[in-house]
């Protein structure tokens, strides 16, 4: 068995064994974060951990990688398991990617396109939160770019928390809001 081929098999063994103890660092260190009520994906939102999200994305992006060189591996070494290792190389590509396209802004400088807390804060913007009780679901906002013409900014959903309609109640909120103050153009 050739070196490459070592290293790919030791990456499928070091792959699940670093996704591990990558969200156990995380759960310790991210503040807020409560593993009994929150799914892991979670704390890839940037919205909810700021820069604490680069911490999944590294995770993602390695695992993937990991993953994915051990089924080009496990193919070079075993042929005959073509059908296992295709499925198991898309799965790393998947995770890499994963972490890579987030449904939320990249926590690096010149990167984010949603408003910044100062963003928020501009006469322009209108901002709201919607909450279950005392769990929050999401938020969105509204930035007035003349005077009949409005765009969406900052729109979010916790994922974990997603298809109860939160996300939907917000854009009709944001939509009649600005059709009540005069935008036309949304």
């Amino acid at each position: 068995m050739s070196s490459k081929v070592k290293a790919a098999a030791i990456s499928g063994i070091i792959a699940p064994i670093f996704f591990a103890l990558m969200v156990l660092i995380e759960v310790s260190v991210v503040p807020g974060y409560n593993q009994l009520s929150q799914q892991i994906s979670d704390l890839g939102a940037y919205v909810l951990y700021g820069s604490y999200s680069a911490l999944q994305n590294l995770n993602f992006w390695v695992s993937g990688i990991l993953i994915a060189a051990f089924a080009i591996g496990l193919r070079k070494a075993l042929p005959v398991l073509r059908a296992v290792t295709w499925p198991l190389g898309v799965s790393g590509v998947m995770i890499f990617l994963s972490g890579v396209f987030q449904d939320q802004p990249f926590p690096w400088p010149g990167s984010a396109h949603a408003l910044d807390l100062t963003g928020l804060q501009s006469p322009d913007i209108s901002f709201w939160t919607i909450w279950d009780d005392e769990t929050l679901l999401g938020v969105g906002a509204l930035k007035r770019l003349s005077a009949d013409h409005g765009e969406v900014k900052s729109m979010y959903t916790v994922q974990s928390l997603r298809r109860r309609g939160a996300g939907s109640a917000m854009l009709r909120h944001i939509i009649a809001t600005a059709r009540a103050s005069g935008m036309s153009r949304q």
